[in-house]
């Protein structure tokens, strides 16, 4: 029996990289890491919320649009897509991911087709270890709307099932961006333990993720075009203090990296020509 085939390894490197939007890739060792998930003290404060997706926001947005000399160019193809590493200061072993790549549609599309609402749309298409997620609470603000949510994946070949806490934002298209009119989404890991509790028999992982939509000029044929900018960062094992493991090697992704978040766009991108 055949065991191992170009089409497993990229579809496993591709959920590693891209476990939102279009999986993802980070892994640490099994330490404290409490940097990873944010805290929430009072659940049923929507600006509190918001402002810790906010502190994570100037953080990934630095990240974004940096020219610095740290990142690498994993991958650049001849239809506009580029995957780029960047070594983390806190943790070399969970570093930042960018994936950019040029989108068939306006930037307003894109950015409502990514939201939360969607997932259930796409993440199966995209991401082939996608279990399902629930809903724990919803908030508005006057900027953003906002989701706190439980996300699941189902066993990645011989490791366990992972779960996610996750905070997902979408900022209101008519509230106040970045000076050049980009827009933002995105998802933060979260901590509160009383809505979202571990899940038995699953370990819980983290993920913090920005996507930025920039309108760039029409295509040849003149239809509309967004460039969209993704930097996030995973941790595939349970890192934090009283966390239980779950060991993933970072091996299993590295030699795949490139290729597999150069797929991973390309998927995306052929979901939105036809929901577009």
């Amino acid at each position: 029996m055949k065991i191992i085939s170009i089409t497993i390894t990229a579809n496993t490197a591709l959920w590693l990289l891209l476990l939102m939007v279009l999986p993802q890739c980070c892994v640490s060792t099994v330490v404290a890491a409490p940097y990873r998930g944010k805290t929430i003290q009072n659940v049923d404060s929507g600006e509190e919320i918001y402002q810790l997706y906010q502190d994570k926001l100037q953080e990934y947005q630095d990240k974004a649009f940096s020219n610095s000399v740290g990142w690498k160019t994993l991958k650049k193809t001849n239809d506009e897509i580029e995957i780029s590493i960047l070594p983390s200061d806190d943790a070399r072993d969970c570093p930042y991911i960018r994936m950019r790549a040029t989108m068939p549609t306006t930037a307003l599309k894109l950015q409502s087709f990514m939201s939360f609402k969607n997932w259930k749309i796409f993440m199966p298409l995209i991401n082939p270890f996608y279990q399902g997620m629930s809903v724990v609470k919803e908030y508005s603000t006057g900027t953003a709307q906002m989701v706190m949510a439980r996300k699941l994946s189902t066993r990645i070949f011989g490791f366990g099932r992972r779960d996610f806490s996750l905070l997902s934002i979408v900022e209101d298209h008519d509230a106040p961006k970045r000076n050049d009119g980009v827009l933002v989404s995105g998802s933060i890991s979260v901590i509160a333990p009383e809505h979202i509790p571990r899940y038995q028999g699953f370990t819980r992982a983290f993920q913090d993720m920005v996507c930025f939509y920039k309108a760039v000029d029409s295509n040849a044929e003149g239809h509309d075009q967004t460039e969209l900018t993704i930097i996030l960062r995973t941790d595939l094992n349970d890192s934090t203090d009283g966390g239980s493991g779950g060991y993933v090697p970072m091996w299993l992704v590295a030699k795949t990296l490139g290729i597999a978040g150069s797929k991973a766009m390309h998927g995306l991108r052929n979901v939105v020509k036809k929901q577009m």
